[in-house]
């Protein structure tokens, strides 16, 4: 039973740490995902930002440079608050994986925990059993001693 209980701790153990790096794994690929898009592509801009930013290209061209700089500080402020949007819904989505996957992860724990209750009833169940037989063949040997000693 001592055998069990240490190699159910150590499977526990096992699982713990593969969760955790499956964590680690995802937190890891997501930055890295947010590294590379850190710009989003030309397709994830809205209309009235790319409106801005094709008129801002004109102004100059038109010698007309005020206009074009205040054109520039509007679509810089909307471009960072499409920017900051996106990386709200990165983390929302980094949250809701993360949870999903703590979710799974406390299923397959609630899941071997069970299997280790089960595991471990049967082996008690299966010793007191032993224990019993065991008892009935000394009361047996004993009393089979004790006849061979009065006949003796």
């Amino acid at each position: 039973m001592i055998d069990f209980e240490e190699k159910t701790q150590v499977h526990l153990t096992q699982l713990e740490t593969s969760h955790q790096e499956q964590l680690a794994k995802l937190e890891k690929t997501f930055e890295e995902s947010n590294i590379d898009n850190s710009k989003p592509k030309k397709k994830v801009w809205s209309k009235d930002l790319q409106e801005y930013r094709r008129r801002q290209m004109i102004m100059p061209e038109k010698q007309r440079y005020q206009e074009a700089q205040e054109i520039k500080l509007v679509s810089d402020a909307l471009e960072e608050k499409e920017l900051n949007a996106l990386n709200s819904s990165n983390d929302t989505s980094l949250a809701r994986r993360k949870m999903a996957l703590q979710k799974q992860q406390q299923a397959e724990m609630d899941v071997q925990t069970k299997r280790i209750e089960s595991k471990r009833r049967d082996l008690t169940q299966q010793r007191d059993t032993a224990c019993t037989k065991l008892e009935q063949r000394n009361k047996i040997l004993q009393a089979t001693f004790s006849r061979m000693l009065k006949d003796n």
